[in-house]
């Protein structure tokens, strides 16, 4: 049979990994190949878990292909340890593994592997950077370092997701020496097979709520501190449980004396029911916000394609990559919005306060008729103009910022009408999420 997942990542991890790891992040050896350990045993339990989902399969099967690709690969560890600037593919498709298979929970894991090493959160984050792809090098290495399918990644998973498992102590055991502090006691396996769909199914409906398209992990191996953050997650729905119980167990009241008759009083007014929403116009679709705020916008206006590009955890932040308004307009030859903009302006501000990690560039454009300079001062100001507008809606200064481009970097043709009109634009670019 080939060589294992579990054996390729023992000749991954070696003492001269582990060394220069501690070395490069001030943690001794034997305490990064426990923190290792433990987070490739989480990546591995997150794709067991996610090895129905074709979609997530075929994502995984192209990260595993860009490491491959990679030249450095896991040989750079300076490369693997930058955090948050990739210096190498490895790390870029890493760091895309890791949105995909934690989302939201990954600062979370990140400090919970902090406190049960008892190290700083810089190098617990260094240890989860270079986890991934150690990850994907030997899935992409044991399925020869060729194209590799989700098809065929779901078979492996299929073929060695028990050994992947039970192979996790065998893969510390043999890249770590004892450690003096005491190691936190073995959960049986029938309880943690036991446990594992029930937190996995909590661990999706928090989620589901929270950042899309990611999934938290779920590792149904020896216990390095994710069964216990899934006790964790389970302890508030067993107190509402409990609470539920008395509830409904709790005797009956007594029924309170008969009070003396009175006049009976007046049935107050019924106050009048809130207006229905109306459904969206034609052409217009309502869109979900995080925060459980939602906004109506066209089907295919610059709304959707920017809280897809927000919520896509491989989109990367590229100046280069505008989203042009669609409803968004000015008055002939002024700055002045029309009266139409406001409701564009209003969801570009409801984006903002759903997701407030991301910054804005507004960039503005004309045609080539006229003066040159006259044209990049009116596309400047109106950019200006937009950004007050958003943050006149609340949002803070230091989240949008504007430009004028003129005529520079047209978007069709300036011999005709028609492209004239498109080259007279607003545009919004995404400077961070």
């Amino acid at each position: 049979m080939s060589t294992s997942v579990i054996e390729i990542l023992k000749g991954f991890i070696t003492p001269n990994l582990l060394n220069g790891v501690g070395s490069a992040i001030g943690i001794p050896g034997d305490v990064a190949g426990r923190g290792l350990t433990d987070l490739v045993g989480q990546y591995l339990g997150a794709l067991v878990q996610q090895s129905g989902d074709r979609d997530a399969m075929s994502n995984v099967a192209e990260l595993a292909n860009s490491v491959s690709r990679d030249t450095s690969g896991i040989n750079d560890i300076k490369g693997l340890l930058a955090g948050g600037i990739p210096s190498t593919m490895a790390v870029l498709a890493g760091n895309r593994l890791m949105g995909s298979l934690f989302g939201v929970w990954q600062a979370s894991t990140v400090h919970k592997t902090a406190s049960a090493l008892n190290i700083g959160p810089v190098a617990s984050s260094s240890l989860f950077n270079l986890a991934a792809p150690l990850v994907l090098s030997a899935i992409s290495k044991r399925l020869g370092g060729g194209a590799l399918t989700g098809a065929a990644l779901t078979a492996l998973i299929g073929q060695e997701k028990g050994a992947m498992m039970s192979g996790l102590s065998s893969l510390a055991s043999n890249i770590v020496s004892p450690v003096k502090a005491a190691a936190p006691a073995a959960v049986a396996p029938a309880a943690v097979a036991a446990a594992a769909p029930v937190a996995a199914a909590a661990v999706k409906a928090a989620t589901r709520t929270a950042a899309p398209a990611a999934a938290a992990p779920a590792y149904a191996g020896r216990d390095n501190g994710l069964f216990t953050s899934f006790l964790w997650l389970l302890l508030p729905l067993a107190f509402i449980g409990w609470l539920a119980w008395q509830k409904l167990n709790e005797p009956p009241a007594e029924p309170p004396a008969p009070a003396a008759a009175a006049e009976p009083a007046a049935a107050p007014a019924a106050a009048p029911a809130a207006a229905a929403r109306p459904e969206p116009a034609a052409g217009f679709t309502r869109i979900g916000l995080a925060g459980g705020t939602d906004i109506d916008a066209a089907t295919d206006g610059v709304e959707s394609k920017i809280i897809a590009f927000i919520n896509d955890p491989g989109a990367v932040i590229d100046k280069t990559v505008w989203f042009n308004f669609d409803r968004l307009t000015f008055e002939t030859g002024s700055t002045s919005l029309t009266s139409e903009s406001k409701a564009q302006i209003d969801n570009i501000v409801a984006i903002l306060n759903a997701y407030p990690a991301v910054k804005i560039k507004i960039g503005g454009y004309t045609d080539n008729v006229g003066d040159p300079q006259a044209n990049l001062d009116l596309s400047g100001n109106r950019a200006v103009k937009v950004m007050e507008a958003i943050v006149a809606g609340g949002i803070a200064a230091d989240r949008v910022e504007a430009e004028g481009y003129g005529d520079q970097f047209p978007v069709a043709d300036n011999a005709t009408d028609e492209g004239r009109a498109q080259n007279r634009r607003t545009s919004v670019s995404i400077r961070a999420k």
